[in-house]
């Protein structure tokens, strides 16, 4: 093998290394939330499950206790429909973490 063949054989495996590290994979598109108010999100819970036991009631006790994430936009309160059966289906409830250093409200 003469040292032109040497060089051409280089080249190209140089050029199909670059290609295969330019051949990467477009990103998915982030997916958005499924963000309902209380109403909505036991609207949706029914529909699902007509015989549920949640109520409004527990869903605005659980967000008001921390229990539950929420996002408030203006005067509404919205829960991510993902947080909600998380909370219900695992049974486990989620606790807000005081920040160390910070004094706690005494309920």
């Amino acid at each position: 093998m003469s040292n032109d063949d040497k060089l051409m054989l280089i080249a190209e495996i140089l050029r199909s290394m670059h290609n295969e590290s330019e051949a990467q994979p477009e990103p998915m598109a982030p997916t958005f939330p499924k963000m309902r108010t209380i109403p909505q999100a036991i609207k949706e819970i029914r529909a699902e499950d007509p015989g549920t036991a949640v109520t409004a009631a527990a869903l605005r006790r659980a967000v008001k206790r921390g229990e539950l994430p929420c996002v408030q936009v203006e005067s509404r309160i919205l829960v991510n429909m993902a947080d909600v059966y998380e909370k219900y289906l695992s049974g486990r409830s989620y606790k807000k973490e005081s920040a160390p250093g910070t004094v706690r409200k005494v309920v």
